[in-house]
């Protein structure tokens, strides 16, 4: 590969996948599709903590008997739609170049020395946590086709939600 390979994908258009072989090989490559996954079972752990939430009630300076017991209802319906939304929320990851500089100078070699962070797929933890412990794969796909992808069974999926 030349430097030539390395400005081709480095720009806001590219983002980046991390996934086992066997998940790039059997659906992303061979079923063209992307799948997305729930929340909860992601393997970060940050992404997959249940919110603590609670819920705060304005009385705006009212006793609880002068306020209309609807107003509660409301509020805990609205709660009560929130912790669905989040458990039947799904998603996919990607990572992105992080543009701001010329990587390549006259004395650039094809090496990644000191530019590590700038492309999208050479993040050491990405591999680790979602390229399969450095045994996975990372596909570049195109941010604007994506965006302009049509997902199938979009309407079941939002009738599921409620939405």
């Amino acid at each position: 590969m030349n430097i030539d390979f390395f400005k081709g994908i480095y720009n806001e258009d590219v983002v980046f996948h991390y996934t086992k072989s066997s998940t790039a090989i059997d659906f992303i490559l061979y079923n063209e599709e992307l799948r997305f996954s729930k929340r909860q079972k992601s393997i970060d752990p940050v992404e997959s903590i249940i919110a603590n939430r609670s819920t705060f009630y304005n009385t705006g300076g009212l006793n609880d008997n002068m306020i209309d017991p609807e107003h509660y209802k409301q509020s805990d319906e609205l709660v009560e739609q929130i912790s669905k939304l989040e458990k039947t929320f799904y998603q996919i990851c990607f990572c992105k170049n992080a543009i701001g500089s010329d990587f390549a100078s006259k004395n650039y070699i094809t090496q990644f020395h000191g530019n590590e962070e700038l492309f999208g797929f050479t993040k050491p933890r990405m591999w680790e946590r979602y390229g399969d412990n450095y045994q996975g794969l990372c596909l570049a796909f195109s941010k604007t086709r994506l965006l302009n992808t049509q997902v199938s069974h979009q309407s079941s999926f939002m009738q599921q939600l409620d939405i």
